[in-house]
C-alpha cells in the first residue's frame, strides 16, 4: 500500500490562490472599516464621514438647509472668553476692505487676550469676522472653511461671501451640536449663538460683496459698507458721512469711484474711533483687503492707529464746524 505525500513547497498556483485570498480579505477590511469606525466612535467627531455630510448644503439652489447634515462635535457655550469686537467692511471699486480689533475679554471686564486674530480667511477670496464667545467663533470659522472647501471641490468654482453667509446662517439656526448627541442626553434645551458676523469677498461674476449675518440667522447684503459688533454704534455715523446714501434709481453707488487707498484709510479711521471709545474693543487692528489679486492682511501698529485717530477726530471736528456755520447762516 503506497502512502501519498504532499509537498509544502510553494508553487505558482498556491501563491496565486493565497494572493487572491489575502486580496479579498484586505478589500473587505477597507470596505467595512469606515462603518465600524463610525459605529464605535463617539458622536463628537470634528467632521462627519460618508454620505451624512451633505455637500449640497451651500448649493446655489439650496433653501434653508433642512437636510444640512451639520458636522458633529459639541461646543461648550458656557463661560470662556468672548470677543466684543468692532467689525467694519467697506467696498471700493475693485474689492473690499475689512477691519477688526484684536481684544478678547472675559465676563465683559477682564482683558484676557490682546492679540486675537478675528479676521479669518475662509476661502481664497472670502474673509469672515465674528463677534461672540471665542470657542464658538473658532469652531464656526473651522466649519465654514471646511464646507467652502467641499463646495469648491464639488462644483469646481470658488465660493463667495454669499455662500459663507448661507452656511453661517444654517449653523446659527441649527447649532453646532448634533441632534443625536442632545437626544442621548435627553437635553431639550436650545442654545442660541449670540453671534454677529460679516462675510466679505470678491468674485469675478459678482465683484465686491459684503453680507452681514445677524443673531438668529438673518442675512443682509450691504450696498456700500457694514458695521457690527459691540463698538458699531460709535462709528456708524462716521461711515455714513463717507458713504452717502444713494436714493435715486440708476445712480452709481458711493463706492463706485473709490480707490483702495481711500477705502483703507476710512476703515482705519473708523476702527481708531471705535477702539478709542468702546470698552470691549482695543489694542491692535487687523486690516484685510480682498480684490482680484487675492487676500492680504496686516496689523496696524499703535502709532498708525494713533495717527488714524487724530485724522478721524479732525474730520469729525471739521464737519461739526461746517454744520455750525450752516446753521448760523440759515438763522434769520
Amino acid at each position: 500500500m503506497s502512502q501519498r505525500h504532499t509537498s509544502c513547497a510553494p508553487t505558482p498556483s498556491r501563491i496565486k490562490r493565497h494572493g487572491l485570498c489575502m486580496g479579498r480579505i484586505l478589500c473587505m477590511l477597507l470596505f467595512f472599516f469606515p462603518v465600524i469606525t463610525v459605529a464605535v466612535s463617539r458622536p463628537g467627531q470634528e467632521y462627519p464621514r460618508g454620505s451624512s455630510f451633505n455637500l449640497g448644503l451651500i448649493d446655489d439652489n439650496a433653501n434653508d438647509g433642512a437636510n444640512a447634515g451639520l458636522g458633529a462635535g459639541g461646543v461648550d457655550f458656557l463661560g470662556g472668553l468672548s470677543t466684543g469686537t468692532t467689525m467694519v467692511a467697506a467696498k471700493y471699486k475693485d474689492g473690499v476692505v475689512v477691519g477688526a480689533d484684536s481684544r478678547s475679554v472675559k465676563n465683559g471686564r477682564y482683558v484676557a487676550d490682546r492679540f486675537t486674530d478675528k479676521v479669518q480667511q475662509v476661502s481664497e477670496y472670502v474673509v469672515l469676522v465674528c463677534s461672540g464667545r471665542t470657542a464658538v467663533v473658532q469652531r464656526l470659522n473651522q466649519e465654514i472653511a471646511a464646507r467652502l472647501r467641499f463646495y469648491q471641490i464639488q462644483h469646481q468654482r470658488l465660493p463667495t461671501s454669499r455662500h459663507a453667509a448661507a452656511v453661517l446662517r444654517i449653523l446659527m439656526r441649527m447649532g453646532l451640536e448634533p441632534v443625536e448627541e442632545k437626544q442621548q442626553r435627553n437635553d431639550k434645551t436650545q442654545v442660541t449663538m449670540d453671534t454677529d458676523a460679516l462675510a466679505a469677498g470678491w468674485s469675478p461674476r459678482e465683484g465686491p460683496r459684503i453680507h452681514q449675518v445677524l443673531t438668529g440667522g438673518t442675512v443682509l447684503e450691504a450696498r456700500d459698507y457694514a458695521v457690527a459688533g459691540h463698538g458699531a454704534d460709535y462709528i456708524v455715523g462716521f461711515m455714513d458721512a463717507h458713504y452717502p446714501q444713494v436714493e435715486e434709481a440708476g445712480k452709481a453707488l458711493a463706492h463706485a469711484g473709490m480707490s483702495k487707498e481711500d477705502c483703507e484709510e476710512i476703515v482705519r479711521r473708523a476702527m481708531a474711533l471705535a477702539v478709542g471709545r468702546d470698552t470691549q474693543s482695543g489694542e491692535g487692528v487687523t486690516i484685510a483687503v480682498v480684490n482680484p489679486q487675492g487676500t492680504t492682511k496686516r496689523v496696524l501698529s499703535t502709532a498708525e492707529l494713533q495717527r488714524s485717530l487724530k485724522k478721524a477726530l479732525s474730520v469729525v471736528q471739521a464737519t461739526e464746524n461746517r454744520k455750525e456755520k450752516e446753521r448760523e447762516g440759515a438763522t434769520p
